[in-house]
């Protein structure tokens, strides 16, 4: 009898692909549970600033658990390959969080996490499986990344996709500019303060790639805004694409700087 996803999930695929997922969450389940270190998950809940229960398992073991995972637990197609991390995202979850399958869309920066009562590592988890998949990844998986920033609610995550899942190693963006570009003109307005963010630093790791149109764009659309994460946002976004262009980064500091909040402009120039 075939097995459906869990409610809410940030993606789903056929049957075979579920029950494939189904055991590939098992499997990293027992592997995580035995490389636990109750010590080392207070505090990296104490750093995440969260109350979401921690594994304690850091990145090298993390690391070799998903390269024994993805050996044993291939993705056949697009479709299983986001079910798969549909699934490791959904067990970080645990199940819904006060009985919601969604969070309110975040604008304040003060707040903490959600509290999901599933281990944090699992969200990790889903993002290394899906930085594996880069054959897959596309404009299509957009819609699940979304979901996972919203859900995830705070910059671990946010950060990782946007960074290399679209912009980065994953290479959303390389396989088709122009729909990532059409959706990351409707993110830097969404009223979730993590999708615009995600949307600002989306292009940190393109380099010489870069559209510096849509960089200048994004940066000023939200100059006006006060939260911090959106503020270092776009100071980042502007100083590494300094390592790149720096008279670029100049010119433009020297044109809308004074648009700019102070902190933005000093992470901006840190390079220059």
């Amino acid at each position: 009898m075939s097995q459906r996803p869990a409610h809410g999930a940030p993606a789903a695929g056929g049957s075979d692909s579920v029950l494939k997922s189904d055991g590939l969450v098992g499997f990293v389940r027992s592997e995580l549970a035995a490389n636990a270190d109750p010590a080392k998950a207070r505090g990296m809940a104490a750093y995440m600033k969260t109350t979401q229960p921690f594994f304690g398992v850091m990145n090298t073991p993390r690391r070799e658990i998903m390269q024994r995972a993805w050996l044993r637990f291939p993705p056949a197609d697009a479709a299983a390959w986001r079910s798969a991390v549909g699934a490791l995202f959904e067990a970080g979850k645990g199940g819904d969080r006060q009985g919601e399958n969604e969070i309110a869309p975040r604008r304040d920066s003060t707040m903490r996490p959600p509290r999901w009562h599933g281990q944090r590592e699992y969200f990790y988890m889903a993002c290394e499986y899906a930085e594996r998949g880069k054959a897959f990844n596309n404009a299509a998986a957009l819609p699940m990344f979304k979901t996972m920033i919203v859900q995830s609610g705070w910059w671990d995550i946010v950060d990782w996709i946007a960074g290399k899942l679209i912009g980065g190693s994953g290479r959303a963006f390389d396989t088709d500019p122009q729909r990532v570009s059409a959706v990351m003109d409707k993110w830097i307005d969404d009223r979730d303060l993590w999708v615009r963010r995600a949307a600002i630093i989306c292009q940190l790791h393109r380099k010489d790639r870069i559209d510096p149109r849509m960089l200048e764009r994004f940066c000023l659309s939200r100059a006006h805004e006060k939260d911090f994460f959106i503020r270092k946002a776009i100071g980042w976004a502007l100083r590494q694409h300094a390592r790149t262009d720096p008279k670029w980064v100049s010119a433009f500091l020297s044109s809308h700087g004074a648009r700019l909040s102070p902190l933005s402009v000093r992470e901006a120039s840190k390079h220059l």
